[in-house]
């Protein structure tokens, strides 16, 4: 196309060629947006493609309850995870510890800390 000719004027004749391109483009994805189209023709065929040949796939996930399994090798930094429920020093209760035990005299009491 632009054979023979000085180094800018190819520049010049890419920068018009790549300009018409890029306005074209943006053009097309501005109608397709006011179609109410969200993604472009191209992208439309590849997803529509893979959906075809991935056939009727249907995942059915579990939702599992309570603290997700580890499945690392655990060492010495895990052995608070290990231990059982936390018991209360006042009362000999498990669920709370000795700061959080409703036996345990509030701030107003007299001999305070």
């Amino acid at each position: 196309m632009a054979r023979n000719l000085p180094v800018t004027a190819l520049v010049r004749s890419t920068f018009y060629r790549l300009n018409e391109l890029f306005t074209r483009k943006s053009t097309e994805a501005h109608e397709r947006l006011r179609n109410g189209f969200t993604y472009s023709e191209f992208a439309t065929k590849r997803v529509e493609e893979s959906f075809r040949r991935a056939g009727n796939i249907v995942v059915n996930r579990r939702a599992t309850k309570g603290r997700p399994k580890s499945t690392r090798y655990l060492n010495e930094m895990d052995s608070r995870d290990m231990r059982g429920p936390c018991r209360c020093t006042i009362c000999g209760r498990e669920g709370h510890s000795r700061s959080r035990c409703p036996q345990r005299a509030g701030p107003s009491s007299a001999g305070g800390h």
